[in-house]
């Protein structure tokens, strides 16, 4: 007991800067990624150096709509008790961006941190050309939740073939800056030379959740739970009304492009594909990003839960996860959401001002007749600190 002790307070905690841009009426990824960061702040496995939320690409108007983000983002940190993890609002790929990302850095120790980056990136280019330095030695790795696919590259240097990573700019995030995510990928292979780690949009659509697990949240997720569920019923009213009536969004760069036909087969059931109502139809799927990203850049949840393509490039070895729509890159969907869900719970009680309910939360499992429920036992994500290959065991079947 002694030496274990001895061992699990001499673990270093990973740090993690998180650059954020949500759509700007959603910020429920978000949020629900501050539950992930609670729980895996309170089993010491991580350390959150800051975040960033940044506006769209190209803002239509003064008044932008994440300033609304970002009070949302520091309500539910503060009711979480992270009050102390600085957030920041900044424009896209501005002078004022590249001060804090850079005030950001400072604070991160000799060994680096995980850069998570949900967006374009054309505001982490711009930080990287500026400091180059900085961001080569105290940048671990970049992930990113977005897209790449591998081709094939003559080195002329050397004449020798190699494999290198290139943007999928029919992926959101690489959409609406195209040049940035192309100039990215290629400093980060022949200058930068720091990881990257890709997680595709056919992961993200792989590991979609049910909409059931916003229910339980509010049911069972005490008042950050609740906090939760009316964010996302806020943002789906919204998306529905320029969806149902063919409005353009206030910031169409920074926002999915979408009507009727679209929201129907994005977000509801195959028998609502051709509903005519004024009213919201059932939803069946929530597409994550955020928590996903960050649950990649730890070594044993990517080992248990994707299988990826690898590229060695100057000796700096890059993954992408879910190479196109056969491949999602997913090894196990219900591993990887019992993760998810035991983190969100945990955490909406992490602070321990409120405790969970007599009846724990449950969410019914993919392609399952089996339902994952909540597990009161702090034990049961202690696997996440282990360097051996033991088997995790999360939640209860």
């Amino acid at each position: 007991g002694f030496q274990q002790g001895l061992a699990l307070n001499h673990r270093r905690k990973r740090q993690f800067i998180l650059l954020s841009q949500p759509l700007w009426d959603d910020v429920t990824d978000e949020l629900l990624a501050c539950t992930l960061l609670k729980t895996l702040y309170s089993i010491g496995l991580l350390s959150v150096v800051g975040i960033i939320v940044s506006g769209p690409v190209q803002p239509q108007s003064s008044q932008n709509p994440n300033f609304d983000s970002l009070t949302k983002i520091k309500e539910v940190l503060a009711q979480l008790g992270l009050s102390n993890i600085p957030v920041h609002f900044s424009a896209y790929a501005s002078k004022d961006m590249n001060d804090k990302l850079k005030q950001l850095y400072e604070k991160v120790g000799p060994a680096g941190a995980s850069l998570v980056v949900t967006g374009c990136l054309g505001s982490v280019l711009n930080f990287a050309k500026a400091n180059r330095e900085t961001f080569q030695e105290k940048t671990q790795i970049v992930v990113h939740a977005g897209g790449a696919r591998l081709e094939s590259n003559i080195r002329k240097s050397t004449l020798t073939r190699e494999q290198i990573l290139v943007p999928d700019l029919e992926a959101q995030a690489n959409l609406h800056d195209k040049q940035a995510s192309i100039d990215f990928y290629h400093m980060m292979q022949t200058s930068f030379l720091v990881p990257m780690r890709i997680i595709s949009r056919h992961c993200i659509q792989e590991l979609k959740m049910p909409t059931e697990l916003f229910a339980e949240l509010q049911s069972r997720g005490g008042s950050v739970g609740s906090m939760l569920h009316e964010a996302r019923t806020a943002y789906v009213q919204r998306l529905w009304e320029v969806a149902r009536d063919k409005l353009e969004a206030p910031n169409p760069s920074a926002t999915l492009a979408i009507n009727r036909a679209g929201f129907l087969a994005r977000y509801c059931a195959e028998g609502y594909l051709e509903h005519h109502g004024r009213d919201i139809p059932p939803m069946n799927s929530i597409l994550i990003y955020t928590s996903l990203a960050i649950l990649a850049a730890f070594p044993q949840v990517f080992n248990h839960g994707f299988n990826c393509q690898e590229a060695d490039v100057r000796s700096i070895r890059h993954h992408i996860v879910g190479a196109d729509k056969m491949d999602s890159g997913v090894r196990d969907v219900n591993f990887l959401h019992s993760l998810m869900y035991q983190c969100f719970f945990k955490g909406c009680f992490g602070n321990a001002s409120e405790f969970p309910t007599q009846e724990a939360a449950a969410v019914k499992l993919q392609e399952s007749s089996d339902y994952w429920r909540y597990d009161k036992d702090d034990k049961n994500l202690q696997w996440l600190r282990e360097t051996g290959n033991r088997s995790p065991v999360i939640g209860q079947i």
